[in-house]
């Protein structure tokens, strides 16, 4: 005959068992809750901090001209409940090939772990995940200007998602170009410097370098010539200026030699200077 002990003692363990496992599954369930991050089946991201609410859905954003180096950037995120939960970022070359698949640059950064364009748009993007806020992103030593068109697009994207307007958008940078010339049958180079706020160009300056056993030569520095080259340079620079076109002409029925190699640098400068 068996006693009543040997009954329960069997129905205890398989209780304690089953009250062991729920604990467990509570637990569980609430540290993945606490530390899941950016879960692309479900979207979830720990509680965010703040005081709007996103539209869920697709928002894509770029800027609306190439940069000096010849790149122009796009963003694209996906918001999932109110949070962002995927994020793509390219940059394109005016070649219209992709940045990080074709033109494999050779970069360094000291502050990656893994010093190159991969490890930079991971760092970007995975910032902008995990924080949900553009403005945390710590700026890379020598990619300060892409970080900063990320910030841009970044934050207008989420102004777009805070009303659900679901229009590709395009922004505006400040950019300045520097432009090289060929090397005249005297050795200089026209170098030309433009500097644009948003769309407009606010600021021209042009020089003429040469270049001799290691030594530059500057015609802005020959003041002896009349009138003076700063006088010469800086009225081209106000005619394209006044003119507000990547223009200029000639003042007499010839252009001059410094002339040429001025319309040659806007020449240059148009080609850089194009919408995406």
């Amino acid at each position: 005959m068996l006693n009543k002990s040997s009954h329960t003692k069997p129905i205890k363990k398989v209780s304690y068992l089953i009250l062991f496992i729920l604990i467990q599954v509570i637990i569980l369930t609430s540290c993945s809750q606490k530390e899941l991050i950016n879960d692309p089946l479900t979207g979830e991201i720990s509680p965010i901090d703040r005081d709007y609410i996103l539209v869920d859905g697709y928002y894509s954003g770029s800027t609306y001209f190439y940069n000096a180096r010849g790149f122009a950037q796009q963003l694209d995120i996906i918001v999932k409940n109110s949070i962002i939960t995927k994020v793509v970022f390219t940059e394109t070359g005016l070649d219209g090939l992709n940045r990080i698949s074709e033109h494999n640059p050779i970069q360094s950064w000291d502050s990656l772990e893994t010093k190159d364009l991969t490890s930079l748009y991971f760092h970007l993007n995975n910032t902008f995940l995990l924080t949900q806020n553009p403005d945390k992103i710590q700026a890379i030593s020598g990619a300060t200007e892409t970080t900063n068109r990320y910030t841009l697009l970044a934050n207008s994207l989420i102004s777009q998602a805070k009303t659900g307007n679901y229009e590709p958008l395009k922004i505006s940078t400040n950019d300045i170009y520097t432009i090289t010339s060929k090397t005249d049958s005297s050795g200089y180079q026209g170098i030309l410097t433009a500097t644009y706020a948003g769309p407009n160009l606010v600021a021209l300056s042009y020089d003429e370098i040469q270049t001799s056993n290691g030594k530059q030569k500057s015609k802005l520095s020959e003041t002896e010539e009349i009138p003076p080259y700063q006088s010469i340079f800086d009225s081209f620079s106000l005619s394209t200026l006044k003119s507000n076109t990547l223009s200029y002409t000639p003042i007499g029925a010839e252009a001059t030699p410094e002339e040429t190699k001025y319309r040659e640098t806007l020449e240059i400068l148009k080609d850089y200077r194009i919408s995406f």
